[in-house]
């Protein structure tokens, strides 16, 4: 029976929204039905179940977005500025082995609070360490692309980004079996394409870069380095 889980929240744990064997546009149906009766979405509080006044919100320009002008003339983004490209486990291994010293795969949606109000930071962290030789690839859970294309261009996302294709379950397994399916869902890779760190739920700009400096290293993060408090 195709359900979507509510996660009770944990105070030691970062917030999540969560749906495991439920095909996506079925899953936002669901979630979106349950935020309204729970004013929560995967054990979130009231308040962080839907975009608050500082999450950008899908297709709106956030006011910290890489690239802003300043004066307010930004124009609105434009989806087709966002490359989206189709993607499954096996194209994301293949893509940790292409040269980089450390690559974090983060696989997203726009109908997940968490995802969007870490974004601001992931795509910092993706700027100030591209040069370093870390790669920043962005998998979309969404099941309308144009959907995440214009978010991912409000967001000043210039570089190739990708889409999840398949069964839901399949990637969620081919990713880790570990990953229960909730989002955010962050991946870390060496250098050889060994993943090295794994985390599900929302991080900050100092979580991404202890990760992937640890990977730099050759080494894992250690379970202090893990933990999101």
């Amino acid at each position: 029976m195709l359900t979507t889980e509510h996660v009770e929240a944990d105070p030691a744990s970062p917030p999540v929204s969560r749906v495991r064997g439920v095909r996506r546009g079925t899953a936002l149906a669901l979630l979106l039905a349950a935020c309204a009766a729970l004013a929560s979405c995967g054990g979130r509080a009231a308040n962080d179940g839907a975009p608050s006044a500082n999450a950008p919100s899908p297709g709106a320009p956030s006011a910290a977005a890489p690239g802003a002008r300043a004066g307010g003339t930004n124009s609105a983004p434009s989806a087709s500025s966002a490359r989206l490209v189709p993607t499954d486990p096996h194209g994301i291994l293949e893509g940790t082995r292409t040269g980089s010293k450390a690559t974090l795969v983060n696989v997203w949606a726009t109908w997940c609070g968490p995802c969007r109000e870490e974004f601001p930071d992931l795509v910092r962290f993706a700027r100030d360490y591209a040069p370093k030789g870390v790669k920043l690839m962005l998998v979309s859970a969404d099941f309308d692309s144009t959907e995440a294309r214009t978010f991912l261009a409000s967001q000043g996302v210039d570089f190739e980004s990708y889409f999840q294709t398949g069964d839901d379950m399949s990637f969620i397994n081919g990713m880790d079996p570990r990953w229960t399916g909730s989002l955010p869902a962050t991946f870390v890779y060496d250098a050889e394409g060994r993943r090295v760190d794994f985390w599900e739920g929302r991080a900050d700009y100092a979580k991404f870069e202890r990760s992937a400096l640890a990977a730099m290293d050759g080494r894992a993060a250690s379970p202090h380095e893990g933990d999101h408090r």
